[in-house]
C-alpha cells in the first residue's frame, strides 16, 4: 500500500471535512506507517473527541504514545481499547514484544 498517497488524500479530505473519522483513521494509519506519531496522536485525539469509544483510534493513539515513551498515556489508551474491543490484547502484547526487541 502507498501510505504517502493514503495520507495525502485523507489530508485532503479533512480539509474539506476537518469532522471525517473514517478520513483521520486513515491517517492514522499512513502516519503510523512512516512512524509520524505525533500526527498520530493528533488525529486520533480527534477522533476520540468525536466518537470516545473509538477502538480503533484508541488503540492507535496508545501505541503511539508508547513508540514516544509517554508509558501512562499509552497504558491508559491501550487498557480502554481493550475493554472496548478484547480483540485487541494479542495485538498490544504483540507490539510490546516488537518494541522490546528493538530496545536491546
Amino acid at each position: 500500500m502507498d501510505y504517502n498517497h493514503a495520507s495525502e488524500d485523507a489530508t485532503a479530505l479533512i480539509h474539506l471535512e476537518p469532522k471525517n473519522v473514517a478520513a483521520r483513521l486513515i491517517r492514522c494509519q499512513a502516519s503510523a506507517f512512516s512512524e509520524d506519531y505525533r500526527r498520530v496522536i493528533e488525529d486520533a485525539s480527534v477522533v476520540i473527541d468525536l466518537q470516545p469509544k473509538n477502538d480503533m483510534a484508541l488503540l492507535l493513539r496508545g501505541l503511539a504514545y508508547k513508540r514516544l515513551g509517554n508509558d501512562a498515556d499509552a497504558d491508559a489508551d491501550l487498557i480502554a481499547a481493550v475493554k472496548i474491543n478484547p480483540k485487541h490484547k494479542e495485538y498490544v502484547k504483540a507490539n510490546d514484544t516488537s518494541q522490546e526487541e528493538q530496545n536491546r
